[in-house]
């Protein structure tokens, strides 16, 4: 879990949108604008985001072997969801459901950059968005302030 105290690297935008750029992340690490998810459900009682459907995936996501095999999720879903669409249309769409802020693709994985074990669909949309239209969409990046060091245990009145 991480603290309050987490500081959130990203740009700001000024009330002016920057068309050509987005991040992603996940539900339990970022909650500022921009928000927008392309889950098949939201975490209960997680709210302020909008909703793009369209990138979900199916509900065969959870069941074998594309809950346990990366190449056959990867595969089934740029078949399924992604060639049906339009990348240009879907991109516009995004930053219209998150104006006036840059989108945030949201989705349940805290970090499918640094653990293979976790990867998800929010990656496998940045890397289609990078291949068709030539956007570069990072995983947004969290840094945690260094622990403080513990002070001394503090003396009682009734020690001995």
């Amino acid at each position: 879990v991480l603290s309050c105290a987490m500081l959130l690297t990203c740009c700001c935008y000024h009330n002016q949108p920057n068309r050509g750029h987005m991040q992603t992340s996940s539900f339990f690490l970022y909650t500022g604008p921009g928000r927008v998810s392309i889950a098949r459900f939201a975490p209960r009682g997680m709210g302020g985001f909008r909703i793009f459907r369209a990138l979900a995936p199916d509900k065969w996501f959870n069941e074998p072997p594309y809950n346990s095999s990366y190449d056959a999720y990867r595969k089934r879903y740029e078949s399924e969801i992604l060639k049906p669409l339009d990348p240009q249309a879907v991109h516009d769409k995004l930053h219209e459901l998150a104006f006036p802020h840059e989108p945030v693709l949201l989705c349940w994985e805290k970090d499918p950059v640094c653990n293979p074990d976790e990867w998800c669909h929010r990656r496998i949309v940045a890397d289609w968005f990078e291949s068709e239209l030539g956007i570069v969409v990072p995983e947004m990046k969290f840094e945690i302030p260094k622990k403080r060091k513990r002070l001394p245990a503090q003396a009682s009145l009734f020690d001995e």
